[in-house]
């Protein structure tokens, strides 16, 4: 987070719903927060248009996490594709990263993907395995990680080290750390952080709600946050950077009685139905504000936007997305971000149709190339830079 004076910090113990913890952490109480609404063109400007390109070579079913490092985009489809996918910022396909099956730089069952910008490297996670490839495809090797008793589920690279997200198999087994740092060259444990129990009252199934667990950060250290969590945390010491408190926040006997269920689908059911806030997620820190989503139960939805420069915190309701269609509509989640901008990317069936109700703003650029797309082309991506504070 930005350093800031004690002046600053006066003013924004004023605000009512912030205050700071330790080192300046921000502190939001969502109880004491009224809703409101915000403009997209409030702090960003119009959006520059990326028109994946679609073909048999690249088709696209369904966008798992995307990143853009060296002027290159890289889209992992974990449920469709399964695959990793690499286009330039034009979208005009470049290659796919490796290929399904048992051979040397081939995989089985990849689940997510991190990027070492330092030596241009790739790591795929394949199961409890970690592929290392360069950026251009070119495999490296592959290191079996040391775990037993428990699965990978994400991973992030960090100071020559991945940081994983790691589940237990068991009920047993629900005391362990939910980070392990992993060394990349033998796969053996380095240290640990956040207690599963402590951290997520002991829950220990996987499920996928469509949102990563690891966010980019203007400060280059990443931020975790679990969907059970109600914190966002830094790598950088695995300390809290902003914290939730609410009376709506799942506690331990909420967790305690959906553990209770026997059968998986069940406890996944009771948990989404539990009108709790939960599952942060769509994180996003600039040096004017910093920005995120979550969920309350399973079919309603806010985000927190904090203004570094008044020192004050609004619960939207809604972000409209007033840059990109013409009648109001929700902006969706952002699937990364970087010092410059965000990025957005939507479904060719969602632009389509908005397309065909005649939405679309005027002024978007590629306007023209947007009427070529139907339902079956690849995504669209539109990158949205932050407004400068004036």
């Amino acid at each position: 987070m930005k350093n800031r004076s004690l002046a600053s910090i006066i003013v924004a113990l004023a605000v009512v719903g912030l205050s700071y913890g330790n080192d300046n952490n921000i502190i939001i109480n969502l109880d004491m927060l009224k809703d409101t609404e915000l403009f997209s063109s409030m702090i960003f400007n119009v959006p520059k248009t990326i028109i994946l390109e679609t073909s048999k070579k690249c088709l696209i079913g369904s966008v798992t996490d995307m990143q853009v490092y060296d002027e290159k985009i890289y889209i992992f489809d974990k449920m469709s594709a399964q695959s990793l996918l690499q286009f330039d910022l034009n979208g005009k396909f470049i290659r796919k990263i490796a290929d399904r099956g048992k051979g040397p730089g081939e995989y089985l069952n990849l689940s997510d993907f991190t990027i070492d910008k330092k030596n241009s490297e790739l790591y795929l996670l394949d199961n409890n395995k970690l592929h290392r490839y360069k950026t251009d495809g070119t495999y490296i090797n592959s290191v079996s990680i040391e775990i037993e008793f428990a699965g990978v589920r994400a991973i992030q690279f960090y100071k020559g080290m991945i940081y994983a997200e790691v589940s237990p198999y068991s009920t047993n087994n629900n005391d362990i750390d939910l980070i392990w740092i992993i060394n990349p060259e033998t796969g053996k444990k380095i240290d640990s952080f956040l207690k599963l129990s402590q951290n997520i009252y002991g829950w220990n199934e996987t499920i996928s709600l469509g949102h990563k667990h690891f966010f980019a950060c203007l400060n280059e250290y990443p931020i975790y946050a679990h969907y059970l969590m109600n914190s966002f945390v830094s790598l950088e010491d695995m300390t809290p950077k902003i914290k939730l408190e609410s009376k709506n926040l799942p506690k331990k006997r909420d967790i305690d009685e959906i553990l209770r269920e026997k059968d998986i689908h069940s406890r996944i059911d009771k948990l989404l139905i539990m009108n709790k806030i939960f599952c942060i997620h769509n994180y996003i820190e600039t040096q004017n504000f910093v920005f995120f989503s979550y969920l309350n139960g399973a079919s309603k939805c806010g985000s927190i936007f904090h203004d570094y420069s008044t020192n004050k915190t609004h619960n939207l309701k809604f972000l409209r997305n007033d840059l990109l269609w013409k009648k109001e509509a929700i902006m969706t989640k952002f699937s990364f971000y970087d010092s410059v901008g965000a990025y957005q990317i939507l479904d060719a069936y969602h632009v389509f149709d908005e397309i065909k109700k005649n939405n679309i703003v005027n002024n978007i650029d590629k306007n023209e190339q947007l009427h070529f797309i139907n339902e079956e082309s690849n995504p669209v991506i539109f990158y949205y830079e932050f407004k400068e504070k004036k």
